[in-house]
């Protein structure tokens, strides 16, 4: 049977819903690969229904942005999603807003140029709209492991990348990845933690795209609250 079809039948990997008419979403934003990825690499998908499928995609424009603007200097990879971003804040009118929300998102680095003035930098993990996205890449991971999993938005907890606790470091599996453009590692909190964490806790995930690396936390109960940036 046709992969489409299968996901059709099956729930939401977001919302839940089975509707017989759900479609294939991809995990990582589509508008992140570049021609540059190998063509042997399968790009991960995963059923949704289509509120959810169309509901991502104004923030995922917004992340591509970001994510092209992540980091000093690029690699080739990074370059070509710069130059497509660039050619696309020309547009007339998406042009204006897109650029207008990136800027929004600037801040003084600590980098100066030659002329005494600082560069300007962006804080992927303090935009909400990159969190948005990086909880939705998560989730979507994490229930391509488990088609039964289906991980509600508020308990996906999104901080700057942070390297792990040894104890949890040396357990960290490799997951899904595209050479130059996306990897991910993650570790389930099972048998092998003590069961204070196991209550709390379900799964951590490092995730990289390009330049921009994130720590992901996914928790047994909704923790609206610690998904505000400070």
């Amino acid at each position: 049977m046709p992969k489409h079809l299968s996901f059709a039948k099956r729930p939401c990997a977001y919302c839940g819903r089975s509707t017989g008419r759900n479609q294939a979403e991809h995990v990582v934003p589509k508008c992140l690969y570049t021609a540059c990825m190998p063509p042997n690499v399968q790009r991960l998908t995963v059923p949704a229904c289509k509120e959810c499928n169309h509901g991502f995609s104004f923030s995922e424009a917004h992340f591509r942005n970001i994510v092209a603007a992540s980091g000093l200097t690029p690699s080739a990879e990074r370059q070509e999603l710069l130059e497509t971003v660039l050619r696309s804040l020309r547009e007339p009118k998406s042009g204006r807003r897109d650029l207008t929300r990136l800027w929004q998102q600037m801040i003084d680095a600590p980098v100066l140029k030659p002329d005494g003035t600082p560069y300007k930098q962006v804080v992927p993990h303090a935009d909400e709209e990159v969190r948005l996205i990086a909880r939705k890449v998560v989730r979507g991971l994490v229930h391509s492991r488990d088609w039964q999993t289906i991980i509600p938005d508020d308990r996906v907890i999104v901080r700057e990348y942070v390297e792990a606790p040894y104890e949890v470091a040396e357990m960290l599996e490799e997951g899904y990845s595209v050479p130059g453009h996306f990897d991910s590692h993650y570790v389930l909190i099972d048998d092998r933690f003590a069961e204070e964490f196991r209550r709390e806790m379900h799964s951590f995930w490092q995730i990289r795209f390009f330049d921009l690396a994130l720590s992901c936390l996914v928790v047994q109960q909704p923790m609206p609250h610690f998904n505000s940036y400070t």
